[in-house]
């Protein structure tokens, strides 16, 4: 599944720099957890909360060059995305 988000977000990271609008555009890459059902096979409960399925949200955003790459090691929240964007 890795394999395949990866070669979706290549395909439009391609597209807008093939088309010239890749420094204005926001690319904005993140996931839900989903209750981890996948890899426990039982749904979320709060006593199950801190495994690592639960923590390693990914989001990544990137706008061109008018914004420097960085890491960040704090765990970002869904609820963060707009008023970073903003």
């Amino acid at each position: 599944m890795v394999s395949y988000v990866d070669a979706r977000v290549a395909e439009v990271y391609r597209a807008r720099e093939d088309s010239g609008q890749l420094d204005n555009t926001i690319l904005i890459f993140t996931s839900d957890h989903g209750g981890f059902t996948g890899q426990y096979c039982v749904p979320e409960t709060w006593d199950t909360a801190w495994y690592d399925g639960i923590l390693r949200v990914p989001l990544m955003i990137r706008y061109g060059t008018r914004v420097p790459a960085r890491k960040i090691t704090a765990l970002p929240e869904s609820i963060d995305v707009l008023p970073t964007i903003l």
